[in-house]
């Protein structure tokens, strides 16, 4: 258990993540309204008090869409959405020019131990070369998932709903115009699943080339 006491500022422990040591420091950067509250470790964890002179807990974290941690907290009745990896850049990493990003190093952006944590330029930034591959393989993935969608186009199609209906159409395009959707339906188009969520005007049904 973290005590909220100057003791635990330089502390090492070592930590179930891993047998790397770990560090916690009382959080003191940007962000004034986390001060007294928040304590971040070199291992990209976050713990909050309870009260200001109180034992608290480590927060459980949430990945967004595009694959960065965030941390969600309420301090004082309000609630902020921050990133964990520049809540750890502040307190761990050396920053003396003043650069304003963070990259990951190892282009992992849900690894947010200090030593994978650097401040960046824009174009440092753009330059990791794990980063580089990273996007042009991304890249070529959407090419392949474009053309393949593009060849499908060119022949008939047909969507099996649950209940047993069956519609027949000439292209994927002619499928997705009669659903009146533009979801990515490629996936689901060579796996023959259904789709599963009710969000999608596809719900229920399922597609395949003929």
């Amino acid at each position: 258990m973290i005590r909220s006491s100057k003791r635990c500022d330089n502390k090492r422990r070592f930590s179930s993540l891993g047998k790397q040591q770990e560090v916690w420091k009382d959080y003191t950067g940007s962000i004034k309204q986390f001060h007294g509250w928040i304590k971040v470790s070199s291992l990209g964890r976050v713990y909050k008090k309870k009260g200001t002179n109180s034992e608290g807990r480590i927060l459980k974290c949430t990945k967004n869409t595009q694959g960065y941690v965030r941390l969600h907290v309420s301090i004082e009745g309000k609630v902020y959405n921050k990133p964990v990896h520049r809540l750890v850049a502040e307190m761990f990493c050396d920053n003396p020019r003043n650069k304003p990003y963070v990259d990951h190093i190892n282009a992992k952006r849900d690894d947010n131990r200090a030593c994978n944590l650097r401040w960046v330029t824009t174009a440092e930034n753009n330059q990791n070369p794990l980063y580089v591959q990273r996007l042009k393989e991304r890249v070529s993935r959407q090419l392949a998932e474009h053309n393949y969608l593009a060849e499908s186009n060119k022949k008939p199609c047909m969507a099996e709903h649950k209940n047993g209906t069956v519609l027949v159409f000439n292209s994927v395009k002619e499928l997705m115009e009669h659903f009146d959707t533009k979801a990515n339906v490629n996936r689901k188009l060579k796996s023959g699943e259904y789709f599963t969520s009710k969000k999608s005007k596809l719900y229920g049904w399922r597609i395949r080339l003929l």
